[in-house]
């Protein structure tokens, strides 16, 4: 009940950090922290190691290691996601049990380049044309691959937002990437949720927020989507 969970970009901040867990976990208002790594071996090997910590004392509540090919990585993410939400006793609906099986159908160099691609945080041109870089490698490797047309749409929204339009017309790739990505999967609250982009760039801002609010009635787990519907309200 009442499952919080704290944004990468809060928590960031604490990464290679000498402030103690309870410090922590008090600071960001948590009763846990989730902890890990991620190595990739030489001979293509990868080794999950992830460890949920009591937020007042530090100790160990569950921890485990998961390994497996890279190609496996889908299915990995999706054992780390289900062991730690039984272990905080969080419900899974069938719904996003569905939803997380979906990943292991993607292709694995696709999805690889997608994990690079939402793995390049800030706000810079030159951060916006690497995501869009990677977002465009795994839409190569996986002209399926719905998430890679979001990440590319939510990229060129920005760019555009910013005053860095990307190559010659940016509203008509973004248009383009958001109809494929609905076209591939209409249920995606993200893919809904950027319609919102071009309601926006035509300046027709109470349909914007319209739309934003209700993907986010309906519910997403997406950041950028509620972080473009503070923007609109605010």
């Amino acid at each position: 009940e009442n499952l919080g969970v704290t944004g990468y970009t809060s928590a960031s901040r604490y990464k290679d950090s000498e402030i103690s867990i309870p410090e922590i976990a008090r600071e960001l208002d948590r009763d846990a922290l989730l902890t890990g790594s991620v190595i990739h071996l030489e001979n293509d090997e990868i080794i999950i190691t992830a460890s949920l910590l009591e937020g007042t004392t530090g100790e160990s509540r569950w921890g485990n290691q998961f390994k497996g090919p890279s190609e496996d990585l889908p299915r990995l993410q999706r054992e780390v996601i289900l062991e730690v939400t039984q272990n905080i006793k969080a419900i899974v609906t069938p719904e996003q049990e569905i939803n997380l099986a979906k990943w292991e159908n993607v292709n694995k160099k696709a999805f690889e380049y997608y994990l690079h691609g939402i793995a390049e945080k800030g706000y810079s041109e030159e951060v916006g044309n690497r995501r869009l870089h990677f977002a465009e490698l795994a839409i190569e490797e996986d002209p399926n691959f719905a998430s890679a047309y979001i990440l590319k749409a939510q990229t060129l929204s920005l760019l555009i937002y910013w005053g860095f339009p990307h190559g010659d017309d940016p509203v008509k790739q973004l248009k383009a990437s958001i109809d494929r990505a609905i076209a591939i999967d209409p249920q995606m609250p993200e893919a809904r949720a950027l319609t919102a982009s071009i309601a926006l760039i035509d300046r027709n801002f109470g349909t914007a927020e319209q739309i934003l609010a209700q993907v986010v009635k309906d519910g997403t787990n997406d950041a950028e989507t509620y972080r473009q519907f503070a923007e609109i309200l605010g």
